[in-house]
């Protein structure tokens, strides 16, 4: 029999390869018992000892340094670079009780900001300190007898906040020498205190306020009415 009209079973493989030593095999020729043998490829390192490394990053790459714990060869393999994994971060205005931030792009990788997406160009600090408030101060105003008054308040321009401005009450009217004019604004007004008549028509002299209170006493003991310039009721 030639070798190629054999009819040969499986190959048998005899002795394993190592990454040194080639293994063995044969196989046998089913009809005559003839036996061919052969050699197995070297099997690979076995590079299960890690020696030093270093983790790949965005932009850098990585490396493992590794020996065969069956020969003892060391070999230095590269991890290949990330890359980044970037968000787009739109910008945001500050105000005066926030910062704001420039519009930019993150890396959730590395943490780092850049102004490109492809991270070329690095951003130092993102973020826009706020304004803090502008505030004029609007003066207050002192009560009257009939109108009340209020505190003195600061207003923030840019973005309108307001201090709360405390009112403070009407004052009233005193009459203390019971003359039914108030000691305080001058008023004249009635016994129980309602104002009539603020315009002081009346008071231009002592002929005229006593003309007036001449008046008044007949316009009571009749029950008419007079009205005012000022429009307040005279009775």
């Amino acid at each position: 029999f030639t070798p190629e009209s054999h009819t040969y079973g499986a190959w048998v493989t005899d002795r394993e390869s190592t990454c040194q030593v080639n293994g063995s095999q044969h196989r046998s020729c089913t009809v005559c018992g003839y036996t061919e043998t052969g050699a197995l490829v070297l099997a690979d390192h076995n590079y299960s000892v890690v020696v030093d490394e270093k983790a790949p990053t965005c932009t850098e790459n990585g490396y493992k340094d590794v020996v065969c714990s069956v020969c003892g060869k060391a070999e230095k393999q590269t991890i290949k670079r990330l890359g980044h994994v970037m968000t787009y971060h739109e910008r945001v205005y500050e105000t005066c009780d926030t910062d704001g931030l420039l519009a930019h792009y993150s890396c959730s990788r590395c943490g780092k900001n850049f102004e490109d997406r492809l991270g070329n160009y690095e951003m130092s600090k993102v973020v826009v300190n706020k304004k803090y408030h502008t505030l004029v101060i609007v003066e207050g105003f002192a009560p009257t007898c009939t109108s009340d008054g209020a505190t003195t308040y600061k207003h923030c321009t840019p973005c309108g906040m307001t201090e709360t401005s405390v009112p403070i009450p009407a004052l009233g009217h005193i009459d203390e020498n019971a003359d039914h004019y108030c000691d305080r604004c001058s008023s004249a007004y009635l016994e129980g205190g309602e104002i009539v008549c603020t315009c002081n028509c009346h008071k231009t002299g002592f002929i005229n306020e006593l003309i007036y209170k001449i008046l008044r006493f007949f316009w009571q003991l009749l029950g008419k009415n007079k009205t005012c310039a000022c429009g307040a009721v005279h009775y």
